[in-house]
Parts: C-alpha cells; structure tokens; sequence
C-alpha cells in the first residue's frame, strides 16, 4: 500500500544543440531537440548553469538516480547510485560534525528512490543537495556535490546524511532558505489514505515544524523567493498555486491554473514557473506504469506566475509530454516527468509570446 500511496504522489507529482534558423541563429521559436533522459521529475542547476543535476524516477522500466547533465551538450552521466550500488567513496564519508539528524547511516544497495531535489551552493567549490527519498526510508537524503574545475568534466556527488521525513508522512518537493531551514512539502498518510498536507521546515536545533497556515491538499511543488520572504506551493488536485508570507501573522494568496500543478521554480527574471499536466492521479497510475508506455501520453502544461500580481501570465500546452517540472537553463526551458523517456526543451522567449501551445517534440517518433 505505501507503494501505491507513492506512485500516486509521485504521478502528482541526436543533434543536441539549439534548432538553428535560415541565418544559422537559433530561432526564438523552434523546437529544440529533447534529451534521452527519462522520468526526470526534477532538477537543480548548478553555479555557472554548465551541469544541472536531474533525478530520474523509477517505473517499471526505469531504476531511479541522480544524473548530472552537461547543458551546452546535453551529455549526461550517471553520479548516484553508482551502477546500483553504493560507491565505496561515499560509503566512508561520515556525516559533518554540525548535523544532528539521527540519520542511521546510508541508504544500503538498491534502496534509493529519490523524488524531488534541491542545491544549496556553501563555497565557490560545491554545495549539498537535497534529495526527497522514498526507498528504503521516508527522508530526505544529503549530498556533498563538488563542482568541476575543468571543462566537460562532471560534479562529483557523496552522500553525506540524512534526514527522515515526519513520521507518517510522504513527502514530495524539498527547498531551503539561508537562515539554515530546510523545507519540504509533505502528506501524512492514515490507513492507507492522503489526508490534508502542508509545508513543515527542518532546523538541527528543533527538527521539524508546520508552517502555520500552509496547510494544502496533496502539496507537490514548493520554491522560495529569491529574497527568502515567501514561499510558494502547489497542489495538484486542486490545480493551485499558493504564496506565504512567514511571520507573526502568516498571508497567503492563492491563484488558480489550468491544469494539476506540480513542481515549481524561479525564473532569471524572478517569475515563478510552474510545472504540470492534465489528468486524474488514479489515470496516471494506471497509464503510467513505464516511462515510455504507450498510454502515457497526458498533455502538459508550463505557467508563468507573475510573483508581484500573483496573476498568470502565460499558459504553454507542450502536447504529451506528461510534464511535472520546468526550468530555466540559460535561454531554454527544461521540461521533465515522472513518466516520460525525454526531458523535452523550448525557448523561453514562448513565455512571452505566449502562442498558448508549443510543439516540442512529445507527437514525433525518433526525437532521441
């Protein structure tokens, strides 16, 4: 059944360069090929934006793991688990002295199923990531990534600690905030069933904590302000994006999109972008076994919330793509899923001429 319960969450949840116009110029609107990277549910850019980290979902098809892919080439390489197993070199890195977490020890072979991600850089030469787990043990899992000092070579990933989930609880979508919190969207599950989620944050001082009023059905996506003030979350069944502001006396606003929204993130321009498709959990669990199933085929969607108005700005229909991420990486938009075999790719200029659907490529057979 707790299989179940994350399947359902988580559904909630080549020529590699730029197509290239008359002049040789990539033009604004052109299709740019996908990736053959599958059920990329989410995705972290590193500094400089030349890696990104994508974590690759399991399915019937697919073992998860975490990859970091080259953005100017779109060449990927596998960094965790290391060929289904855990690397010595990680195995014997001891948690930092600062973290109290009550982490056990590392996922054992074969355990790690991660979910959603994120990277908080801690020197010019790496950071740690952050990834929601669901193998083994309901947690969030800690990473030490070093970044390459020379080009095309890889970051380098080892695992560090943990942190276990809330008891009871599944969770989703993870961020942080540089007073040291560590926020996730969570579910608690009773007897088999969702109830009500919300956001709760991790302190090594206090452990974990709600945030008042950020109670949501089924939470999926959450991203912080650049200024750390507010934070944002979605929900799927209930096709939300909802912004809270911490304090005293917590505000919320709330803005309603077209479609079951799932992760979020931060635009160059501040915009907040929103992931996600068309289709009922129950659907999607039963189409989406394997990431290149043939019923698999659930219309995706990407939005542009404007953070001052809260207003959306633009709706793109990005065909059968069965998104549940978007990301900004330089000029392009990244679009990742649970339950596809591509990440899938278009200007962000679409966002601002808006043509209400975009063709990127999910219709076309050979697009590897």
């Amino acid at each position: 059944m707790k299989t179940r319960i994350v399947t359902v969450l988580a559904g909630l949840a080549v020529s590699l360069l730029p197509a290239q116009s008359a002049s040789g110029r990539p033009s604004p609107l052109e299709t740019v090929k996908p990736i053959a990277l599958p059920n990329v549910e989410d995705m972290a850019v590193l500094p400089g934006g030349r890696w990104l980290i994508a974590s690759s979902m399991s399915s019937d098809d697919i073992k998860p793991g975490l990859y970091a892919v080259e953005t100017a080439t779109a060449r990927f390489e596998q960094l965790y688990p290391d060929n289904g197993a855990t690397s010595p070199a990680a195995s014997s890195l001891r948690p930092s002295s600062t973290a109290r977490s009550a982490c056990p020890a590392e996922l054992a072979s074969g355990e790690f199923s991660g979910h959603g991600i994120s990277y908080r850089p801690t020197s010019a030469r790496g950071g740690e990531l952050y990834v929601v787990n669901h193998g083994g043990r309901e947690s969030i899992e800690i990473f030490d990534v070093e970044l390459p000092r020379a080009v095309g070579v890889a970051p380098k990933l080892r695992w560090k600690d943990c942190i276990l989930a809330p008891a009871g609880t599944v969770g989703n979508a993870v961020a942080w905030t540089h007073d040291g919190r560590i926020y996730a969207t969570v579910t608690p599950v009773v007897n088999g069933m969702p109830q009500t989620g919300d956001i709760r944050y991790w302190t090594a001082s206090s452990g974990w904590t709600s945030l008042p009023g950020s109670a949501v059905e089924v939470p999926t996506g959450i991203a912080i302000a650049p200024d750390g003030r507010k934070i944002y979350v979605s929900s799927f069944p209930t096709r939300k994006v909802i912004e809270l502001t911490p304090g005293k006396i917590p505000a919320r606003r709330e803005v309603a999109v077209t479609f079951g929204a799932d992760n979020l993130s931060v635009a160059k321009d501040g915009a907040i972008l929103v992931g996600g498709l068309d289709g009922k959990p129950a659907d999607i669990m039963r189409s989406c076994p394997g990431s290149d199933s043939p019923t698999c085929r659930f219309t995706g969607y990407v939005a542009r919330i404007n953070p001052a108005s809260l207003t959306v700005s633009c709706t793109l229909s990005l065909g059968p793509t069965v998104t549940t991420t978007a990301t900004q990486v330089g000029k392009l938009l990244w679009f990742g899923s649970s339950r596809a075999p591509r990440i899938w790719r278009a200007p962000v200029a679409a966002l601002k001429n808006c043509p209400g659907s975009f063709d990127v490529g999910a219709g076309r057979a050979g697009d590897e």
